[in-house]
């Protein structure tokens, strides 16, 4: 019987900026500043928080990787990849959930977004964070049409790759636990 799987993030675009080589640094500065430089534009442009600008971008960037560009989406890419094997994805749409946000350290330099809006108080509200919803337990596998499920190793993979490309952090995913545990 298939279910949804939520994939929860948490928007940190520091967490990759402080890590691993000077290069890696470089690297990935760009994408870092151009994802809070993006929300920033969102909130002034569209008069919204800086939390509704987080979910804006967060569903333009899931719209946009699951359009199909050459027969496959980003999606259908990266189960495959994780999957060692040529599969179709998933439908995957965005959704929202809401979470205390815990934050246990603040790069001064590449503040994350949303922590700016907490920093000084003891306890603040619910955040309505972001998600990927995965309408189904399963994968397509594109040479023979068998369903193949998706395991708790590839939930993982995939989880945190999408956040390591697009400056979210990986929280975790419901139902996990019903996920078989091969590779």
């Amino acid at each position: 019987m298939p279910f949804e799987l939520h994939l929860q993030y948490v928007p940190v675009y520091s967490k990759t900026s402080r890590t691993g080589s000077t290069t890696f640094h470089d690297d990935n500065l760009g994408i870092i500043n151009a994802c809070k430089r993006e929300n920033a534009i969102w909130v002034l442009g569209h008069g919204v928080s800086r939390e509704q600008a987080v979910l804006m971008r967060f569903k333009s960037i899931v719209e946009q990787l699951t359009l199909i560009n050459y027969r496959y989406s980003y999606f259908d890419q990266l189960f495959s990849e994780h999957m060692k094997r040529d599969v179709i994805a998933p439908k995957i749409t965005f959704g929202t959930y809401r979470s205390y946000l815990i934050v246990t350290e603040v790069d001064r330099d590449l503040e994350d977004l949303v922590t700016s809006e907490y920093l000084g108080k003891d306890e603040p509200d619910l955040t309505q964070l972001p998600m990927l919803i995965l309408k189904n337990n399963y994968v397509i596998d594109r040479n023979t049409g068998n369903k193949l499920a998706i395991s708790q190793r590839t939930i993982i993979n995939v989880g945190y790759e999408f956040s390591e490309n697009y400056g979210f952090s990986y929280v975790g995913c419901t139902n996990f636990e019903y996920l078989p545990e091969m590779k």
